[in-house]
C-alpha cells in the first residue's frame, strides 16, 4: 500500500476528493482513503510492484494496471 501512496493516480484522487489546505496540502483522513479503490493485484504483479524503486516506473506500472494512459 505504501507504493500505492506514492502514486500518481492516488494523488490525483485525493486532491480530488479530499480538503485542500494551502501550500499544496490534503487531508488524508481515514473517509478519504477508505474510498481509494485498489487494484485486484495477482501474486506475480505484488513481487513485481515490490522489485520496482523508480517513481516513473511505479507511476507506469500502476496506471497500466489502472487503465490510465500516460499523457
Amino acid at each position: 500500500m505504501k507504493k500505492i501512496f506514492r502514486t500518481d493516480i492516488f494523488w490525483k484522487y485525493i486532491s480530488s476528493v479530499s480538503k485542500y489546505y494551502a501550500s499544496n496540502y490534503f487531508s488524508l483522513g481515514r473517509n478519504y482513503i477508505k474510498n481509494f479503490g485498489v487494484y485486484n493485484f495477482s501474486v506475480y504483479d505484488k513481487k513485481s510492484l515490490k522489485n520496482i524503486d523508480c517513481e516513473i516506473e511505479l507511476n507506469n506500472y500502476i496506471n497500466q494496471k489502472y487503465k490510465i494512459s500516460s499523457t
